[in-house]
């Protein structure tokens, strides 16, 4: 009988100058949940609350029925007695220590836990050819998987990871993703995953929670990026390289800039994620504007609201909801079946070849 997902249950609060953040959830953590949003949003701020290092939030949070905080039970558990390990987007780790002394830090900080083991944590990591050498001496993907490791022999209850590959340069991310994936099949240990990239999300994530100016707007599985959520994914071929990691990719008769952590060949096909805040239907006098590209679609659907419109509009290579603002001067002119033009303001991501 498969084991049960763990329970973790957040009803939080914290206010900043500008900022607020308010959750109420009950997550079941079953593998890697995806924190995603775009910079801003409160990712970050509410994986410190969960793991114990942002003390000036007010609320509940509990795990596996254990109260980590509750302000009016009084109760309010450091990390290492949560048992809640985080790997930040620079890796933190100690350089007057060797990559072998950092892990072994790690080692020391189990508190009694049972884990995975050194022998399990380096096969895992591939991290024997590395191990006796200084922090210094370390690619960025390199540090990543030393502070995964030393994260791991902590044998955590719970695993927060904060964007761990922003820093490193798409290439090396291809490097690290496998990695990650594996280390996280193999112990078992449940996972939250902050990003702001669609592709690392639904390479990795079982599934999402998407947060947006501080509150959970959405959740659900990697689903959520289909069409008809505010990430699509298009169908396209890959028609020219234009520089390392970007490609000139064709959808229909139009074509798209897609970046890519991996080199693609002319005729490849892939899938393209689409971000439709990043999507804007192209207007009278604006055909020259500077893009990653346009596409030919046409009118499916028109959902009328006090501010704005909704259309889902369809393209050779999928479906794309794009939102209109009243003060758009054609929009009463929009209806099923009219032809129009869209205006990618940003690239698209390569998700996967297909």
């Amino acid at each position: 009988m498969p084991a049960l997902p763990d329970q973790l249950n957040i009803k939080v609060e914290i206010l900043y100058p500008g900022f607020s953040l308010e959750v109420a959830e009950e997550v079941s953590l079953d593998g890697v949940t995806a924190l995603f949003g775009p910079s801003g949003a409160g990712k970050s701020t509410l994986l410190r609350i969960i793991c114990g290092i942002e003390r000036g939030a007010r609320g509940l949070i509990s795990f596996r029925d254990q109260d980590w905080q509750n302000g009016e039970a009084g109760v309010f558990l450091p990390p290492h007695r949560r048992g809640a390990v985080m790997v930040f987007q620079n890796p933190q780790l100690f350089p007057h220590l060797s990559v072998e002394g950092n892990l072994r830090y790690g080692h020391r900080r189990r508190q009694g836990r049972t884990g995975p083991s050194w022998d399990d944590v380096f096969s895992a990591l591939e991290l024997g050819a590395v191990a006796k050498k200084p922090v210094e001496a370390l690619s960025g993907g390199e540090r990543q998987r030393v502070a995964l490791g030393r994260a791991l022999l902590a044998a955590p209850n719970l695993l927060l990871l904060d964007e761990p590959l922003a820093a490193i340069d798409e290439n090396r991310k291809q490097e690290i993703l496998p990695y990650i994936r594996s280390a996280i099949s193999v112990f078992g240990i449940p996972v939250i995953y902050v990003s702001h990239s669609a592709e690392e999300t639904a390479a990795l994530a079982r599934s999402v929670l998407m947060i947006e100016n501080g509150r959970i707007v959405q959740k659900g599985g990697t689903g959520l990026f289909k069409p008809g959520s505010a990430f699509a994914q298009l169908r396209a071929v890959v028609s020219e390289k234009v520089s390392e990691d970007l490609f000139r990719c064709r959808v229909g008769q139009s074509c798209i800039l897609g970046t890519s952590r991996e080199e693609l060949a002319t005729g490849t096909d892939v899938i393209l994620g689409v971000n439709s805040k990043n999507v804007t239907l192209l207007m009278d006098g604006n055909n020259t504007a500077i893009s990653a590209g346009q596409l030919s679609a046409v009118v499916e659907t028109v959902q009328r609201f006090q501010d704005e419109s909704i259309l889902t509009v369809s393209t050779a290579g999928g479906d794309i909801r794009v939102e209109i603002p009243h003060a758009w001067s054609g929009v009463e002119q929009l209806r099923k079946g009219i032809g129009v033009k869209l205006l990618l303001r940003t690239s698209c991501q390569v998700i996967r070849k297909c």
